[in-house]
Order: structure tokens, then C-alpha cells, then sequence
């Protein structure tokens, strides 16, 4: 129980999951996972009661006609004959893929289909990249991390405002400096940080 006239933050538990062949997603994973201090996990590694009362976020690539890498096999086998509720998840997906293959990121696609299924819920829209996958990544990430931003409560006192607002002012001098040193990928998430924290203000 909180203390009268103060809210207690809102716990929200996160994983970041990959699911790789050739090691792309590992390494967008670990991007990610560096802006929200969060260290990914193998979806080889993961079950579905890992996933109840979660909110995750899933890079997924595709190996031949729409399959999931061999990491992926046992994850994509227990969703599709599971009658698990899930309905206490949240889940984002972005998913990797090749469209000369006649089954364009499959794998992701299926996933998304058979978390739906089981009542799962998406809490920021999906991404199906193409080979050149870095712009649409940073999209997705950007939005994923927004989202998060404000799952936070609402109603904060006049010193909560103030924090967030020498936040944002702080951001604002680091995000000017990247844009000095020309690195385009942390200007991305520094940038959806400020909007996301405008918000909450």
C-alpha cells in the first residue's frame, strides 16, 4: 500500500526476445536492449508461462520460405497447439525478413497470429523489414520505447513535474551533441524519449 497522496508506480515487466540465424536479430536485440537496460534473451530460452503478466518485445527473423530459425522452432510449435490465456500480455514484434522469398517474414507473421489467438495484446503496431531493415528497426524501437514512456502513471505531483522537466532539458544538451557527432541511431531514441516525456508533463 502506498502512502496517502502518493501513487505508486506502475511495475512494468519487460523482455526483449530475439529469434536468430545468422546473429541480425541478436544484435538489434542488444540495441534495444541498451536503451531500456534490459538484456535480451534467446527465444530458445523463453516458454510461454515466461510470458504471462509480460510485456514484450520480439525481433524475429525468417531462414528460407517464411520458417523460424532454428532457435525459433520449439517457441512457434508451443503457441501454435497452446490454449494458454495470455491475456494479461502485451507484445510488440518486428519482424526481419526477405520479400524475393514468396513468404515474406512468416515466422514474425505467424507469431503475431497465435499470441492474438491466445488473447494476447499488441501494444505498439508491428514492423516487417525488408533486407535493408535499419531505418524501419529504429522506427519501431522508437515507437516501442515511447509507448513504454507512457505506461507510467498520469498524476504527478508538482516535484514530479519539475524532474521531468530538467529531464527533458537534460536530453535536449545530450541530443545536441549527438547531432554534433553525427550518430544517427541514439538521436533517434533520445528524440522519442523528449516527445514521450512532453506528454507526460
Amino acid at each position: 500500500m502506498g502512502v496517502q497522496g502518493v501513487s505508486e508506480p506502475q511495475i512494468v515487466l519487460m523482455k526483449i526476445i530475439y529469434a536468430t540465424q545468422t546473429g541480425n536479430s541478436e544484435e538489434l536485440a542488444e540495441q534495444l536492449g541498451k536503451s531500456l537496460n534490459i538484456t535480451p534473451v534467446s527465444i530458445a530460452d523463453i516458454d510461454l508461462d515466461d510470458l504471462q503478466n509480460e510485456t514484450c518485445m520480439f525481433i524475429l527473423s525468417t531462414w528460407g520460405e517464411g520458417e523460424p530459425p532454428d532457435d525459433g522452432e520449439r517457441f512457434l510449435d508451443e503457441i501454435a497447439s497452446s490454449d494458454k490465456d495470455l491475456s494479461a500480455m502485451s507484445y510488440s514484434i518486428c519482424g526481419l525478413g526477405d520479400d524475393s522469398y514468396e513468404i515474406f517474414c512468416g515466422f514474425a507473421k505467424e507469431t503475431d497470429k497465435y499470441l492474438s489467438q491466445l488473447g494476447a495484446n499488441r501494444f505498439s503496431e508491428n514492423v516487417y523489414c525488408n533486407v535493408d531493415y535499419e531505418d524501419e528497426f529504429q522506427s519501431w524501437s522508437s515507437n516501442v520505447i515511447s509507448t513504454l514512456v507512457n505506461k507510467n502513471p498520469t498524476n504527478r505531483s508538482d516535484s514530479d513535474k519539475e524532474k521531468i522537466s530538467l529531464l527533458i532539458d537534460d536530453l535536449k544538451i545530450i541530443n545536441n551533441r549527438v547531432k554534433e557527432w553525427e550518430w544517427k541511431w541514439p538521436n533517434i531514441q533520445i528524440e522519442a524519449l523528449i516527445r514521450a516525456l512532453h506528454r507526460k508533463q
